[in-house]
């Protein structure tokens, strides 16, 4: 009832940003729904619904009637629920009378018959799917055999479920919501409710609901490109147990038995993140002499001064201390996530900046890994070869700031830096990665549009538009790809930017000058007269402000919306790319 209650309270909230979603369902989706309104409200979105026809999904999708057709329209995402015995019956009923070879020709046609539906509403439609994946049945066919046979009923699922997600990964924004996963958390023997099953065809047990709302939202909110940056952490009680400045370095809990056990777990769980891209800080109210000893020489401390992109230990407010570690690191302060044991301090945080996600740490240090896990603030849609080198790349990026300090002007940094680049055109392998810049990028983005997966496929298979994607490097080592530019042959003697960014961590460089002398270069190549610009001011981009007009644009028109046409006249350009700035020497892996 928490729920159902909840949920009528958010009706009206104007903080929210709202989303409609439709369902096509084999289930009765409709007890679950008040769940998944709280967990979008958590995530910041206000939901509303189109439930279509009970268990008609695959007709629905090909060939929908046209009240049903105008009703999908309208929605935002897509969910999809259906049942193993809908889409492959013969794996749930006497599954041990088929031969390997026919239990492989039934899973591969009801994949290829489900992706072909999927397909045609792809067609109507570029709104994103979650679809729901199978779960292994509560009572195991071959009963304690079935988890030693290869040919068994689960590993035939697990099969299944992995041709489903090959499968959703060749059609442009269908994403995978995983049930199974999801059961198997709850245990699959409370994930199903066959009372309500057999009476209203509600299989969704209430110790489900609330998990798998909440994987949903998470999903959805990834699915926009939203997600938090970076985890800054308390040491004392967080990092370790005890006060390093009261116990001292031999009498802080830390270690691989005992009490200190419960924090080097936690450790291994936030190198996870690491691992994953996750930029990592530290706030502490501490002396920083003994913070840093425990740091650096504590023998079980696993997270060391190399994983640790700014560090803050001082006895200043703790809101003031990750403002100046969002302003270091050049992201926002809404791209934090803060934890720390201390109640008080969660407390004045929350207060003083409600943008950072501030996770309620529990009292019990053993459950520090589960409620950082399980918030999703860092879950993604993308794994790049930029997110498995961040840490090293903020490592560097301290390294070019001494540099800097060191150097008499910024020529002669710039000379010294030895910065390198290469423009290429985006392509299967840097395609991921264009779609990650494109949903993350804020300061230095000037129309800060957030193109989805099928319409940038679109024009990446369009001879009218050219995405081009910048890799950066320089002495210190490979700053991965960082800029993007779309340009659009959209008139016969015009060629319009759609979208330009770039990383704030490579801005001041002149790599922003050689992606547009490149996007220029395209331009003229086309035939076009003139390079049009547009920029949308947002509360996030006025770094990008004077881009145009720096380079020689003119101020053609400012729209109702205050959008800025800027245009460049190609015969009278001179963009070229600083001469400081060297060809890649060499191809990255």
């Amino acid at each position: 009832m928490r729920y159902q209650q909840a949920a009528r309270t958010l009706a009206g909230r104007s903080d929210l940003a709202p989303v409609k979603i439709g369902f096509l369902a084999d289930i009765t989706v409709q007890p679950w729904l008040p769940y998944l309104a709280v967990e979008l409200a958590r995530e910041g979105f206000a939901g509303s619904w189109h439930v279509g026809p009970f268990n008609a999904v695959h007709q629905t999708l090909i060939a929908p009637s046209a009240d049903e057709a105008e009703a999908l329209a309208n929605c935002d995402a897509l969910f999809l629920s259906l049942q193993l015995e809908t889409v492959c019956q013969p794996l749930c009923e006497r599954y041990l009378r088929l031969t390997q070879e026919q239990v492989e020709q039934h899973a591969d046609a009801a994949i290829s018959e489900l992706m072909g539906a999927i397909q045609s509403f792809r067609q109507r439609s570029a709104a994103p799917i979650l679809l729901t994946n199978f779960p292994r049945p509560a009572h195991p066919m071959l009963g304690v055999l079935e988890a030693m046979r290869p040919d068994g009923q689960d590993a035939a699922i697990t099969r299944l479920n992995w041709l489903l997600a090959d499968a959703a990964r060749q059609i442009p924004d269908v994403y995978i919501v995983d049930l199974e996963r999801a059961c198997s958390m709850v245990g699959y023997a409370n994930a199903r409710n066959a009372q309500m099953w057999q009476l209203a065809r509600a299989p969704l047990s209430s110790e489900l609901m609330p998990l798998l709302a909440r994987h949903t939202a998470t999903l959805l909110r990834a699915a926009r490109g939203v997600s938090k940056k970076c985890l800054v952490l308390d040491l004392d009680n967080t990092l370790w147990g005890g006060v390093i400045g009261e116990d001292g370095l031999a009498g802080i809990k830390l270690g691989q038995s005992g009490a200190g056990l419960a924090f080097q777990e936690f450790h291994k769980a936030i190198l996870s993140l690491y691992d994953r891209g996750v930029i990592l800080a530290v706030a502490s109210k501490n002396n920083p002499e003994d913070a840093e000893a425990a740091i650096d020489t504590h023998p079980d401390m696993l997270i060391r001064r190399e994983h640790i992109a700014a560090l803050r230990i001082n006895w200043e407010p703790k809101p003031q201390n990750l403002a100046a570690i969002a302003q270091e690191l050049n992201i926002g302060v809404d791209a934090l996530v803060f934890f720390d044991d201390n109640p008080a301090e969660r407390a004045q945080m929350r207060a003083a900046l409600p943008q950072v996600l501030t996770i309620e740490a529990p009292a019990d240090p053993s459950q520090y890994v589960d409620a950082l896990m399980r918030c999703g603030a860092f879950d993604k849609l993308t794994f790049t070869r930029e997110d498995r080198q961040r840490g090293a790349m903020y490592q560097a990026q301290a390294q070019r700031k001494e540099l800097q300090a060191q150097a008499v002007s910024m020529d002669e940094y710039l000379q010294r830096l030895h910065v390198q680049a290469a423009i290429t055109a985006v392509d299967e392998v840097s395609f991921p990665r264009a779609l990650e810049l494109i949903h993350k990028t804020n300061q230095f983005n000037l129309t800060t549009r957030r193109h989805p997966e099928t319409a940038l496929r679109g024009m990446l298979e369009s001879p009218d538009y050219a995405l081009l994607i910048l890799r950066a490097a320089d002495k210190f080592g490979d700053n991965g790809l960082t800029a993007l530019c779309i340009a659009h042959h959209h008139a016969r003697d015009r060629v319009r930017i759609d979208t330009f960014l770039m990383s704030c961590r490579v801005l001041g460089r002149g790599l922003e000058t050689a992606l547009l002398a490149e996007a220029a270069a395209w331009a003229d190549a086309r035939g076009a007269a003139q390079l049009e610009g547009l920029f949308i001011p947002t509360p996030k981009n006025a770094p990008a402000a004077e881009f145009y007009p720096r380079h020689g644009f003119t101020l053609h028109e400012t729209q109702a919306d205050n959008t800025q046409l800027w245009r460049l006249a190609l015969s009278e350009s001179n963009l070229a790319a600083p001469d400081h700035i060297h060809p890649m020497q060499e191809p990255q892996p």
